[in-house]
């Protein structure tokens, strides 16, 4: 068992402790590989004025539109960017004022973006610091992609901290008054392709089948099953098996996606 809340697994339980400080808010992040190995990261963050209250109130929020806001995303982008090899910032914009945000990264080679990478704006929302050796608490721990060929190969070590993981069903009366804030709040992480895709093992191939989920989690649902019904909460996550939690919490909440496979090979 590992010594922290680790891999796929582990980021859907910090997803969920990020949308609980946040307040009612929604997270896209969407990887795309390319057939020469280079990529896209994009991640379009939309702000609760929960969130946007707390911000205007530290000093960030301003009275210019939001550019000092904005300005703010930028440097938290250029950031993550710097621990991406090869990594740039291709865009930082708003797509609704002070609401919905959208930055665009871009990375030369599949091969050396890790799956700590998948979820920088974790880093861009509460300011945490990232590592650079590999190993780290906000995505991965050695979860790595390998590509060659149109076959691209997503290894996910993902691990459990049954402690941290019990702790979400140990939750206060002042939470539950917040459940209603949540309404369809959601997390969602996709892997998109530059091709149709040939042949997967993914568990949740999107309609267009050019992109697969990796996680979308319904935070009102999720936070609703560790709220209100404890007993059933813990029976999904009581394994060191980060398969069999998945299975059972997404039997467990509707329209909860989580693919924690050991390996998932997309061919496009």
């Amino acid at each position: 068992m590992g010594t922290g809340i680790r891999g796929m697994a582990g980021a859907a339980v910090l997803a969920a402790s990020i949308g609980l400080m946040g307040g009612c808010i929604n997270m896209e992040n969407e990887l795309l590989v390319k057939r020469d190995g280079s990529g896209l990261l994009t991640q379009t963050v939309a702000l609760s004025e929960m969130m946007m209250s707390f911000m205007g109130g530290m000093g960030e929020e301003g009275e210019d539109g939001g550019d000092t806001l904005l300005e703010g995303f930028r440097t938290k982008a250029e950031e993550q960017a710097g621990r991406i090899p090869g990594g740039a910032v291709e865009s930082v914009e708003w797509l609704e004022p002070k609401k919905v945000y959208r930055v665009v990264l871009s990375f030369p080679d599949i091969n050396q973006f890790k799956g700590k990478h998948l979820m920088p704006n974790m880093n861009m929302m509460d300011g945490d610091e990232d590592d650079d050796d590999g190993e780290g608490d906000d995505g991965g721990e050695g979860s790595k992609f390998s590509y060659a060929n149109g076959v691209l190969i997503f290894t996910n070590e993902s691990t459990i901290d049954q402690e941290q993981i019990s702790k979400m069903g140990e939750i206060d009366e002042g939470v539950k008054m917040m459940l209603p804030m949540f309404g369809d709040s959601a997390i969602t992480m996709t892997i998109r392709v530059d091709g149709a895709i040939a042949q997967t093992n993914a568990r949740h191939v999107n309609p267009d089948r050019r992109s697969i989920t990796i996680m979308h989690m319904p935070l009102g649902a999720f936070m609703g099953l560790a709220v209100n019904q404890p007993e059933a909460y813990r029976e999904a996550v009581d394994t060191d098996d980060p398969v069999t939690m998945a299975t059972a919490l997404e039997g467990a909440v509707a329209g909860l996606k989580m693919d924690v496979q050991p390996q998932i090979t997309i061919r496009f």
